[in-house]
């Protein structure tokens, strides 16, 4: 059989040996470490190709993107919007929703309709106009017009308003807000309570008191969740809604 004809480059057992005797000789280490990562390369500013980019890098690329409810301002339709856009369409009623977040500072007299968040900033007066967004969060005054949450309403303690000009789906108390609406009938999908809210509640959702949180009066709904921490001092009406 004829011998393969042995080429400039190859090498042997016997020569590879040598070689790692002579680097040892010369003070340098022969290391069985893996190359670097993509990331050690980038960082020592040397290049690297596609092929050999980090595991990391690649989950990094292959994140899914949030997703949020958006309420349809024509139909009250839910929608999951995944990622940042800036427009969608009710896959109920077509209608185009803008999803363009909104603040408001100093004096306002104006209609806004957005299905993006509307923040009503601690410097802000509202004397006039109609407010409609998905979410709105009020930290400022409110002495007119009509503020429309489509999906919630958050209110800072530093907000005054009068309730009567207030709708939304979902009502949330943050940490430190005190409200007490006496025996005033509040109904609403979801409430999420972190400062503190007396009321008659009526709920089609779920009422959540979180830590710190503290509900008292009234609670007509179908779901209660407490968390450790969270305090309740009410009359209760709990019972399982019918599926469909």
């Amino acid at each position: 059989m004829a011998s393969r004809k042995k080429r400039k480059d190859d090498l042997d057992g016997f020569s590879v040996m040598k070689a790692a005797q002579q680097a040892a000789g010369s003070g340098k280490k022969a290391s069985t470490d893996p190359p670097d990562s993509a990331q050690d390369r980038a960082v020592s500013g040397t290049s690297t190709p596609y092929a050999e980019k980090s595991a990391y890098s690649k989950a990094r690329r292959t994140a899914m993107p949030s997703v949020r409810e958006v309420i349809c301002l024509q139909c009250s339709h839910p929608l999951e919007v995944k990622g940042k856009l800036t427009q969608t369409v009710c896959h109920k009623c077509r209608t185009r929703l803008e999803l363009k977040d909104i603040t408001i500072e100093g004096e306002w007299s104006e209609d806004i309709e957005t299905a993006g968040d509307i923040t009503i900033g601690v410097d802000a007066v509202v004397c006039a106009g109609t407010i409609v967004g998905n979410n709105i969060f009020l930290e400022g005054q409110v002495q007119g017009g009509v503020i429309r949450a489509a999906r919630s309403l958050s209110i800072a303690s530093s907000a005054v308003y009068p309730w009567r000009d207030i709708e939304t789906l979902d009502l949330v108390i943050p940490a430190g807000t005190e409200i007490d609406l006496g025996d005033h009938k509040a109904t609403y999908r979801n409430a999420t309570i972190a400062g503190s809210l007396s009321a008659s509640l009526h709920l089609s959702g779920l009422l959540k008191i979180q830590a710190g949180g503290l509900f008292s009066g009234e609670y007509l709904g179908s779901h209660l969740e407490v968390e450790e921490g969270g305090g309740l001092k009410a009359r209760l009406n709990v019972e399982p809604r019918a599926e469909g």
